[in-house]
């Protein structure tokens, strides 16, 4: 019988006191709603390196800055209009690639997409930064687009009361958003289940927090949230 070794974790520690870091990347997507069922995004992607170019040199320095600009349908979350810019970047020829980008235009950021981002744009096809970008702002896309659509029903309906019926109908549409993208909407896992049990929807706990904040309790903030008809099981 082979004796089993203890895993590599179990002999490393991670020290109390960290040094200065040596490298840091920052993403920072913006969404916007610009009207008519559209969304903006604004994706940053920032590469620098905390401790300078060489030693003695006391300033930080980027090394990459790619920025991308979508406008995205919040229905049909299809891409209306892509945009790849590079600000900073190592090489001269680095933004002979930005048009390549435009190819995602007419694409549904849905299941599927980062598997056609890499097949479209992998490899040597295009940026390696830029397209982790993108990759990094498709789900972003995905929680924004249910916050627009929210606001979409919130004028068509007003303060009129959601059956729950009606209730269900709309929280079977956000699971089926939300099926396959990590453990929780998984086809067996929790989320479903609970939904074909019939249980009630329970809130979001960053909801329930600021529930708390507010002063509101449970049953009252379930009313005002059944008036609006929108992402109460987005991940």
């Amino acid at each position: 019988m082979t004796e089993r070794t203890d895993p590599a974790s179990s002999r490393v520690e991670i020290p109390a006191d960290l040094p200065e870091p040596i490298h840091q990347r920052d993403y920072e997507v913006l969404v916007y709603d610009i009207g008519e069922g559209k969304m903006l995004l604004r994706g940053r992607l920032e590469d620098f390196r905390t401790q300078g170019l060489i030693e003695g040199d006391p300033e930080p320095i980027t090394i990459h800055e790619m920025v991308v600009e979508m406008v995205v349908d919040s229905a049909t979350f299809e891409i209306l209009l892509c945009r790849a810019k590079m600000r900073t970047h190592p090489h001269s020829y680095c933004p002979e690639i930005e048009d390549r980008y435009e190819e995602l235009e007419g694409l549904s950021i849905a299941r599927g997409f980062t598997h056609k981002v890499r097949e479209l744009l992998g490899g040597p096809k295009g940026c390696s930064h830029v397209t982790m970008l993108i990759q990094a702002m498709a789900p972003v896309a995905i929680q924004a687009g249910f916050s627009v659509r929210m606001k979409v029903a919130e004028r068509m309906t007003g303060d009129v009361e959601i059956t729950p019926e009606v209730e269900r109908g709309v929280r079977r549409m956000m699971l089926e958003a939300n099926r396959g993208t990590c453990h929780y909407f998984a086809d067996d896992g929790p989320a479903f289940e609970a939904f074909e049990r019939g249980e009630e929807w329970t809130p979001p706990l960053w909801a329930l927090e600021r529930m708390g904040k507010l002063g509101i309790d449970a049953e009252e903030f379930t009313k005002i949230w059944r008036r609006r008809p929108g992402p109460g099981d987005a991940g």
